[in-house]
């Protein structure tokens, strides 16, 4: 992916780091093909639940979000996505030193809120109409 080389250092998280992690978390190569390993492998992902998919546009595993958020929506997934430009992998963790990042924080947990609200009414009213 073009961003595993665009942000290969320099930006905290590197690719060289995302390659030891694989490598820790799969010792046959032949399981980076697995849909265990990367959920974005498999036929179809329409049976996966809403998403909330934040990325950062300064991150060697940007293109892998990208990936992901257009075969789920493909797959017929609603996805809440948002890739944050300026920002680093991790931004998350440096909400309390940056502004940007604390606001990419409130839209995050905010999506997440308005997604659980919205499931949560859907089933209050499933349960209200089976009574």
């Amino acid at each position: 992916m073009p961003s595993r080389a665009e942000f290969a250092e320099g930006y905290g998280l590197t690719s060289r780091a995302v390659e030891w992690f694989i490598e820790a978390y799969v010792s046959d190569p032949a399981q980076r093909q697995d849909p265990r390993f990367a959920p974005v492998l498999a036929e179809n992902l329409g049976v996966l639940p809403p998403t909330v998919l934040f990325s950062a546009g300064l991150d060697p595993l940007r293109d892998d979000a990208r990936v992901l958020s257009k075969r789920l929506r493909a797959s017929g997934v609603h996805v809440l996505a948002s890739e944050e430009p300026t920002l680093p992998h991790g931004y998350f963790k440096y909400a309390g030193l940056s502004e940007a990042a604390a606001e990419a924080v409130v839209r995050m947990t905010t999506a997440f809120r308005d997604l659980l609200d919205d499931r949560c009414a859907d089933v209050a009213y499933s349960e209200r109409e089976l009574k």
